[in-house]
């Protein structure tokens, strides 16, 4: 639990740096906690339709790969997205 917490300060800190799209291309787009965080970033610089669509596909691989509470938080990030919140 500690090393994830450990990588998400770590991508908190990347993406205040303006890096956090160069951390999920690294890892391929694939990890659904960094699609979020990405899709995070994008809806606070404005950027809502690159916000739902990266949204989207974190919620399509957190099912994917089996995280239901993850999907349902990235669903509730979707929502405010679309909300304009």
């Amino acid at each position: 639990m500690w090393l994830a917490r450990w990588f998400d300060a770590v991508l908190i800190w990347r993406m205040r740096k303006g890096s956090v799209e160069a951390i999920c291309r690294q890892t391929g787009y694939r990890p659904p906690g960094y699609l979020l965080t990405l899709s995070q970033a994008y809806a606070a610089s404005g950027r809502r339709d690159e916000a739902i669509s990266t949204g989207e596909a974190a919620r399509r691989l957190a099912n994917e790969s089996g995280a239901p509470d993850l999907a349902r938080t990235i669903a509730n990030a979707l929502s405010s997205y679309r909300e304009g919140d």
